[in-house]
């Protein structure tokens, strides 16, 4: 996973020359609901993770979207966590500028890696994933921003599984 975001990182370094003179780094908390195509139900549980690129102009950015959500299923009598791990590109359209108050789509494209722990037994695997994410940021000082989001993502493992998230996202631009 760690060469993934290095690999990630270093064929994205070009780009950094058709940026502005802005750079986003974001922390996020909420809650996630998982759905796995089982008979198993998730309770919804608490999630987190990060964002981080660079402002193409007023209205696009682009970079790279982390997220990881720890689940127990909600059936009684079962002992197990599944953990998904999501490590994602991220294209996002503002729909006023970014440096205002506005509505936000992204678009995301990446891998997700899921660790079931079952009876001090794991089974773990990974897939591609694809997802969705919207909100509104709020700009509470010129260089920080508070966003209500969705995030969905869809994961093609040996079962589909997908993720809902109801996150709170901290936005600092640098």
């Amino acid at each position: 996973m760690k060469k993934l975001v290095l690999v990630i990182t270093f064929l994205a370094m070009p780009f950094t020359t058709y940026a502005q003179d802005a750079i986003y780094l974001s922390g996020m908390l909420g809650l996630t609901q998982v759905d796995v195509d089982s008979n198993l139900d998730y309770d919804a549980e608490l999630s987190y993770g990060a964002r981080a690129g660079l402002l193409f102009n007023d209205h696009v950015s682009a970079g790279l979207f982390l997220h990881r959500s720890a689940v127990e299923p909600s059936n009684p009598g079962l002992n197990s966590e599944t953990t998904i791990d999501n490590v994602m590109a991220e294209v996002t359209y503002y729909f006023a500028e970014a440096d205002e108050n506005s509505f936000w789509i992204s678009g995301l494209l990446g891998l997700s890696y899921a660790e079931t722990k079952v009876a001090g037994d794991s089974v773990s695997d990974d897939a591609t994933a694809l997802g969705v994410s919207g909100g509104y940021h709020f700009m509470v000082a010129p260089n920080f921003s508070i966003s209500p989001q969705v995030t969905f993502i869809r994961s093609s493992f040996d079962t589909t599984a997908s993720e809902l998230s109801g996150m709170v996202n901290l936005t600092f631009w640098l």
